[in-house]
């Protein structure tokens, strides 16, 4: 995700970079509404097995297509790659880097904790189906 936006960003000027950064992260907010609901349908039609494998295609799909875009010149492949790295650790001298760092960690790790474990509590206490819970996520995914 930050690949492309920072791609985006990079490669296109004026109105086409704020349509292209508009499309990536309405594609993103989409997929996250429609991915569970959609994949825990299939799953329920015919196997968890295929909605793995229509990820799985659809993600070599996108490798193929990737492939095809032509790299950009920014400035940043004359830096080593030691020296990027090195740019990127000096970050966590900075005090509030860290605080935002740690606060991404622990905000994205209970959510991930929270929707994994979500399910299964939803399954077990009321007998929800996998298309019904993909259904309350959708929802709660609108709304957000």
């Amino acid at each position: 995700m930050p690949n492309c936006l920072a791609y985006a960003g990079d490669a296109l000027q004026g109105n086409r970079r704020n349509r292209a950064l508009t499309n990536i992260m309405l594609g993103f907010t989409l997929a996250s509404i429609l991915g569970v609901p959609v994949g825990s349908a299939l799953a329920e039609l015919v196997s968890w097995r295929w909605t793995f494998g229509v990820i799985g295609v659809g993600g070599l799909l996108s490798l193929l297509w990737l492939g095809r875009i032509p790299p950009i010149a920014t400035g940043a492949e004359r830096v080593t790659i030691g020296r990027q790295y090195t740019q990127m650790f000096g970050l966590w001298k900075r005090q509030e880097v860290r605080w935002v760092f740690a606060m991404q960690f622990f905000m994205l790790i209970g959510l991930f904790g929270f929707i994994s474990h979500m399910s299964i509590w939803l399954t077990t206490n009321y007998g929800l189906s996998a298309s019904t819970i993909g259904l309350f996520y959708m929802q709660g995914g609108s709304v957000a």
